[in-house]
């Protein structure tokens, strides 16, 4: 159980990157061409495009362990539709307690603006501190197989995780964290490290709503 809160905390902090959620929305005459949905499809294909194409990994690293946990992760797999796609949301006020769950030390004698600088820094990394946790060469895969893009929607006013889960596939997790005039970072890559994956999802749910997150089920 501890292994279990321990990942689960991993993948509520994503949902904090770069800080507060505002929650407000924008008008439906803003409304994008594409969904959040259809945005990280797209990266989803990419990610397994470039794990599926020796010739782009081997551009990257001679090191066949690497290459062949990406290979893995596509050969003989389904990524056409996802089976699940969840959207997960986190108050900035859960900020505190999943840090002391990953039992990292108080930061109160900071200023707030290193604090906060901090705080940017460590949740940027938190989906490669995932897959770390599976080994250097879990780390090492998912550092070649990560795809991002820009794009511009207004109605994306908070930080975001949507966390693609297939009936024959891997798990793939894609952030989108809102900058300014409407333009949206979005980044996607696969979470390999074994255990993670091997949780029961519901299991997994629990311990995030727990914790204060919400999260609902995404359609097209």
């Amino acid at each position: 159980m501890k292994q279990t809160t321990r990942a689960a905390a991993l993948l509520l902090s994503l949902a904090l990157l770069l800080g507060a959620c505002s929650g407000q929305k924008a008008p439906a005459a803003d409304a994008p061409e594409k969904s959040l949905y259809r945005q990280g499809q797209e990266l989803a294909a990419e990610i397994v495009e470039i794990a599926g194409t020796p010739e782009y990994l081997n551009f990257y690293t001679g090191n066949q362990e690497v290459t062949e946990i990406l290979t893995q992760a596509v050969e003989g797999k389904d990524y056409a539709s996802p089976k699940v796609v969840y959207s997960i949301r986190v108050p900035e006020s859960a900020m505190e307690s999943i840090l002391g769950m990953m039992d990292v030390q108080e930061l109160e004698g900071l200023p707030e603006s290193l604090r906060r600088r901090m705080y940017t820094q460590f949740f940027r990394g938190l989906p490669n501190q995932v897959n770390a946790m599976g080994g250097a060469n879990i780390l090492a895969a998912t550092s070649i197989c990560t795809a991002t893009k820009t794009f511009v929607d207004p109605a994306v006013t908070e930080n975001l995780i949507y966390l693609y889960t297939y009936e024959n596939g891997v798990p793939i997790v894609v952030t989108f964290l809102p900058g300014e005039g409407g333009a949206v970072s979005a980044a996607g890559t696969f979470l390999l490290h074994d255990n993670f994956g091997g949780y029961g999802l519901e299991e997994l749910k629990g311990v995030l709503e727990r914790l204060g997150a919400t999260i609902t089920e995404v359609t097209q």
